[in-house]
């Protein structure tokens, strides 16, 4: 029978009850509690809060049996963040928007609720700089209010934790953007970034379920077929491709098999102004370039190959060989992709099984019958 109160850091656990009844109560907030074992985990019959939101999360639910493919506020970007990705529903007005998919601790303390990257762009005079944003952490301003500032981390190839990357810079509480001079155009070097909230007392520090990154290749004049592997800020051709000199720019998506070829033109335009994360691009350039982008990571891509030829993206991080990437996808017949020494018109030769796949490159695929998801990474 109490209003606006938190309730956090409890081990609710074995009742033959209900574990924690709100009963006539509101505006309260449970979060950060483990529920074990219950024989009714938790009531509510008012309008209570059962997480703390993203990304903080709210409960551990032993009875919980959703899955963590996921990630972000509406949980639906590719890669987990130890949240589930649907709610756990306590009744029809009552749930869990974010539950946990392990026990929290509350003998431990917390570390800070992570910042959320949100985004990589180039930047500066000649767009030679890399711009980082984030969200802030819930603990830097709210919560705990306890976040002292922020780390930049970098390295040169990708880790999933990012404990082999280097510290780069920090900010202060509150700041919740980044420039790496230098990095953009016309730096060939690979950057991959990760962002921390740092506690102010204890030195804890909560990474970023989402890591940035920026890479850059040179391309001679002449047609090639290449992809963009990081998720864009701006997916318009004009600002994916603002460092290369072209005219003329084509895709082809299978999942459009009335008119799968797309394509747009310097100063006419097309039916391909906006890039769909994906897309393997064939682009004709008209004088030597770099392509350089910056964009967010996406540490296993999944896309859906249909029957017939498909024209994708190889967007994972980490490269594999083609036997290892395709086996779970049924009907894969032949792989093909660009190769400038290829006698073939098109410029493009057969992929072997042992042949390995690498980030920023795209493949022809053919598949007989139904095809599946391809996960790659």
């Amino acid at each position: 029978f109490s209003n606006g109160n938190s309730v956090h850091e409890n081990m609710i656990v074995g009742n033959g009850g209900t574990g924690a009844d709100l009963t006539n109560p509101g505006a309260n907030r449970v979060y950060h509690n483990n529920f074990l074992g219950n024989a009714r985990q938790a009531a509510d019959d008012r309008a209570n809060l059962w997480d703390d939101g993203y990304p903080s999360g709210g409960n551990y639910w032993s009875d919980y049996a959703g899955a963590d493919l996921f990630r972000g506020p509406n949980q639906d970007l590719p890669g987990s963040d130890g949240i589930g990705d649907d709610p756990h529903v306590l009744d029809a007005d009552s749930a869990d928007g974010y539950p946990l998919m392990l026990p929290f601790d509350p003998g431990s303390g917390r570390s800070p609720a992570p910042p959320e990257v949100r985004a990589a762009r180039l930047v500066g005079p000649g767009l030679t700089d890399v711009e980082l944003t984030w969200n802030l952490s819930a603990d830097d301003g709210g919560g705990e209010d306890d976040v002292a500032g922020y780390e930049v981390r970098v390295g040169t190839s990708y880790d999933p934790t990012g404990d082999t990357y280097a510290l780069l810079g920090s900010v202060p509480a509150g700041t919740a953007s980044f420039v790496h001079l230098g990095a953009g155009q016309g730096n060939l070097a690979t950057y991959l970034y990760q962002v921390r909230a740092v506690e102010r007392d204890s030195g804890r520090s909560s990474a970023s379920s989402i890591q940035a990154a920026k890479g850059a290749s040179a391309l001679p004049e002449g047609w090639h077929l290449f992809s963009i592997p990081l998720v864009q800020a701006d997916a318009s051709v004009a600002s994916v491709l603002q460092t290369v000199l072209y005219d003329v720019v084509r895709t082809y998506r299978a999942a459009d098999p009335a008119d799968p070829w797309k394509s747009y033109r310097t100063g006419r335009g097309g039916d391909l102004d906006v890039l769909e994360w994906g897309d393997g691009l064939w682009v004709h350039v008209t004088a030597p370039s770099l392509v350089t982008v910056a964009g967010l990571v996406v540490p296993t891509p999944a896309f859906l190959l249909r029957p017939g030829w498909n024209l994708v993206a190889y967007a994972s991080p980490v490269s594999e060989a083609l036997a290892a990437s395709l086996a779970g996808v049924p009907g894969v017949v032949r792989v093909e992709t660009y190769d400038p020494l290829s006698m073939d018109p098109y410029r493009l030769r057969l992929v072997d099984a042992t042949d390995v796949l690498y980030p920023g490159w795209a493949y022809w695929i053919l598949v007989e019958g139904s095809g599946g998801l391809w996960v790659q990474g």
